[in-house]
């Protein structure tokens, strides 16, 4: 299969890590399959509980994407803090660029009944993860359809798996 535009692109892409950190995903594909997790804002009670998941897959490579800022990832709690990657996306490129859905806004409207929503969350945005090879090829994608559905756990495990493989 001839590489795509999508995947000759992939390598080039810059990944914001925190301060003034950033990292070539190139670079983190050495290190072998790798999985981006999309997470919703931080404002919904789904990602919050999905990043509490994520933190036991420790040791993995894994990063989970958010589009919170710097200081909102820092007021995690410690251990969820300490157990994950994250890579800042405030402005959501990633999330356009590996195609994770959105609600719209009506849909968006009806979901928002969650408490202590915060000023400019972005209910909209949905998550999801992509696993990708360490060759750099898009080896698994999972999107979320709804705020309830962020990428089962085990599975991102198993598709890193058989990702170092291809």
């Amino acid at each position: 299969m001839a590489p795509t535009d999508k995947d000759t692109s992939l390598h080039e892409l810059v990944l914001k890590l925190g301060g003034d950190k950033s990292v070539r995903l190139s670079s983190l594909l050495e290190q072998g399959s790798l999985a981006l997790v999309f997470v919703r804002d931080f404002a919904c009670p789904h990602a919050r509980q999905h990043l509490t998941q994520l933190r036991n897959l420790k040791g993995r490579n894994l990063y989970a994407v958010v589009m919170n800022t710097e200081r909102e990832v820092l007021a995690l709690p410690e251990a969820i803090r300490t157990r994950l990657k994250f890579v800042l996306d405030p402005n959501r490129k990633l999330y356009e660029f590996f195609g994770m859905l959105r609600l719209t806004q009506e849909e968006a409207t009806r979901v928002a009944g969650v408490p202590n929503v915060r000023n400019g969350a972005d209910l909209q945005q949905l998550g999801g993860c992509v696993v990708l090879s360490p060759r750099g090829r898009i080896a698994w994608t999972y999107q979320s359809q709804n705020p309830a559905d962020p990428a089962p756990v085990l599975e991102i495990e198993r598709q890193l798996r058989l990702a170092s493989h291809r």
